[in-house]
């Protein structure tokens, strides 16, 4: 059985802030949960009240994953955090009554930008003082994702504020500059990003984070100008 989750983009969001020395734990509860969902072992625990139409997976003694199920049969990743935490996300998710394996718009609060880059999580978070109605971001369900391949763009971080940005883009492709995605992830391109085509390639692996990234929300590489520095992102 492939290890596939459905992710939304809070998810990624909650994930970029996941120590270093939790994240292998969170990835190992994800892939076993994916192989075998039966509740045995893995504290996988129904929850109540407004948060009755969702689930949470036992990382340790201190995080939680919140998920939801759908009807495609992958988890719904929607959060991941401290259990205090992670269980007031829960009470203050919306019910989704239309759960799809494609990008969908849900409601935002007006507080909180559509395009809100990942890094600013923390400060969101803190100004919001941990009221996750308004923490909520855009993207309902944006792709379905092999697990492994999640694992290495959080454990990697510099890309995956890409993947939220594509994950949030409505259209069938979308156009930026390198600049355009140096100021999305906050750091600068390498070297070989403007120098070498390759670099844009459409092949994902551990040691091609940057294609991981893009390929791993649904989308690909159409065009690189190196020159004019623009890349062009299409659906896939």
């Amino acid at each position: 059985m492939a290890t596939t989750v459905a992710v939304q983009d809070s998810f990624l969001a909650s994930a970029y802030e996941l120590p270093k020395e939790i994240t292998k734990k969170v990835f190992k509860a994800l892939r076993n949960f994916v192989r075998d969902p039966r509740p045995d072992g893995l504290h996988v625990e129904k929850l109540s009240g407004r948060a009755s139409d969702l689930l949470s997976i036992r990382v340790d003694d201190d995080y939680r994953i919140i998920f939801r199920e759908s009807e495609t049969g992958a988890p719904v990743a929607l959060f991941v955090g401290k259990h205090d935490v992670a269980y007031r996300f829960a009470d203050h998710a919306r019910p989704m009554t239309n759960v799809a394996l494609q990008c969908t718009r849900a409601d935002v609060s007006p507080s909180i930008d559509s395009h809100t880059p990942i890094a600013n999580f923390s400060a969101i978070r803190a100004q919001a003082g941990i009221k996750h109605a308004q923490v909520r971001l855009r993207t309902t369900v944006s792709a379905l994702m092999l697990v492994d391949d999640l694992a290495s763009l959080v454990s990697t971080r510099k890309y995956l504020p890409l993947a939220q940005r594509l994950m949030q883009e409505s259209g069938e492709s979308v156009r930026f500059t390198f600049e355009d995605i140096e100021k999305i992830i906050g750091d600068r391109l390498p070297p070989s990003a403007r120098k070498h085509r390759p670099w844009w390639g459409n092949e994902s692996s551990p040691q091609r984070v940057q294609a991981v990234s893009w390929m791993a929300v649904g989308w690909k590489v159409e065009t690189v100008d190196l020159s004019a520095e623009v890349v062009v992102f299409i659906r896939r």
